[in-house]
């Protein structure tokens, strides 16, 4: 097996606010369905933005896609509970599948600085980078054999990701995540999330092997772009 390493911040400049266009949510949906709302937001934001124009080329390649819309909240890493996130892994023909419900839990960002929203993207670009996420929870630079990239704002097409990592994490925040930041974090699956989202049977490993559908996340499945050709 190659040898990998966790890899640091790569140019990390970024818009750091509040979500634009963040989708509208009824007051009579579930928590799951507004997180789902709020992925789709947050993707389709990232996905137009000018700051992230690699980042579409780095998904139609993609493995599977992790959101999670709102990292930061009242000016820390939500401790304990973790940023609220969804899993999308592709299903055998290409298409994506439907979201899987995930916690990231803090490890080494501590108090920051704000009392703003931000959101993260991380393209899985292997399936050992998903095997690891699958397995039960995943510590980033915990696992020699998996390679991470941070990745902020600038890094457009032209210029690219020149490194052969299993996962990049695209983040929205300027100046926050420094060095190894995500070092440490934890990201594990919410079960239970699964469950009142899909039913009672419902598991994460059903949903990443595309047994499971929700029609209302129809909109965040056709947020992400379809799978093209191979970008390096």
């Amino acid at each position: 097996m190659r040898r990998r390493h966790f890899v640091g911040t790569v140019g990390l400049a970024l818009s750091f606010g509040l979500l634009a266009g963040c989708a509208s949510q009824s007051s009579d949906q579930t928590p799951q369905e507004r997180l789902v709302s709020q992925s789709e937001s947050a993707a389709r934001s990232m996905l137009e933005s000018p700051d992230f124009t690699v980042l579409p080329l780095y998904l139609q390649r993609a493995h599977a896609v992790v959101i999670f819309p709102n990292l930061i909240r009242g000016g820390f890493f939500i401790a304990g509970e973790g940023g609220e996130g969804v899993l999308v892994a592709r299903r055998q023909d290409g298409s994506w599948g439907y979201p899987a419900f995930y916690n990231m839990i803090s490890g080494s960002l501590g108090l920051q600085v704000g009392g703003q929203l931000s959101s993260m993207i991380i393209a899985v670009m292997t399936e050992d980078g998903l095997n690891a996420i699958m397995d039960s929870q995943f510590t980033f630079g915990a696992d020699a054999n998996v390679a991470i990239v941070t990745v902020g704002a600038g890094v457009d097409a032209r210029t690219g990701l020149n490194q052969n990592a299993d996962m990049y994490a695209f983040s929205r925040n300027r100046g926050l995540f420094v060095g190894g930041a995500l070092e440490g974090s934890v990201l594990q699956p919410v079960e239970s999330a699964n469950r009142a989202y899909y039913g009672p049977a419902a598991s994460t490993y059903q949903i990443v092997q595309g047994n499971l559908f929700n029609p209302q996340a129809n909109g965040l499945r056709a947020v992400l772009p379809p799978r093209e050709v191979a970008v390096r």
